[in-house]
């Protein structure tokens, strides 16, 4: 039985250059979750909250941005935690650290070890660059996962499943959130033209 993409990546494949570059990329000496643009960042957000779930080692604040104050507007409303961030900075920031520090406390011994290398979020980005990329809606579904599978070097299954997945989580989720994860898209589709020029020309 062929492994997952998520798990392991066919051997010599154009999605594993895709994969290993998007990961040195976004992890670099600028990490992408530290750019202005909003939407390298989103990619950016992405790929340190797939990749990492022990919070008390995520960069504080990326902790406070992302999930803090998400957090404190659903219940309090967005102006209630734009407030807090602008008036009460230093509480804020002690709020964050007394989190991370619980949830260290809390975890068991084993959720407490670094994971293996998660290249899964790099994955799924690098699949659904290649499927919408020149999406074409004049042809079915299995022709377009078809066309991406050609250009990763995968099989038409595992394109299909990856984003049957996308779509049912990214339905799940809030409408401010699910623009973010598409503009994370957007982006992985332009990286992928940069490492094609980077590669050479890909496969049709």
């Amino acid at each position: 039985m062929t492994r997952p993409l998520k798990k392991e990546l066919p051997k010599g494949s154009r999605i594993g250059d895709y994969v290993r570059r998007l990961i040195a990329e976004a992890r670099d000496a600028m990490p992408f979750w530290q750019w202005d643009n909003k939407d390298v960042r989103a990619l950016g957000v992405w790929a340190e909250l797939r990749g990492e779930r022990r919070i008390w080692v995520l960069p504080r604040e990326l902790v406070r941005d992302e999930l803090v104050l998400p957090a404190i507007a659903s219940i309090e409303g967005r102006q209630a935690a734009d407030a807090m961030k602008r008036q009460v900075p230093n509480v804020l920031d002690h709020y964050v650290d007394l989190i991370c520090e619980d949830a260290k406390r809390q975890a068991s011994a084993r959720e407490r070890l670094a994971p293996t290398t998660d290249i899964s979020w790099a994955v799924v980005m690098v699949v659904l660059a290649a499927l919408y990329d020149r999406y074409d809606g004049t042809i079915t579904a299995n022709a377009n996962y078809e066309r991406a599978a050609r250009r990763l070097g995968v099989n038409r299954a595992a394109v299909r499943r990856t984003d049957q997945d996308f779509r049912r989580r990214a339905g799940m989720l809030p409408e401010l959130d699910r623009a973010a994860l598409f503009a994370a898209v957007r982006v992985a589709i332009e990286r992928l033209a940069e490492y094609d020029r980077q590669i050479g020309k890909r496969a049709a």
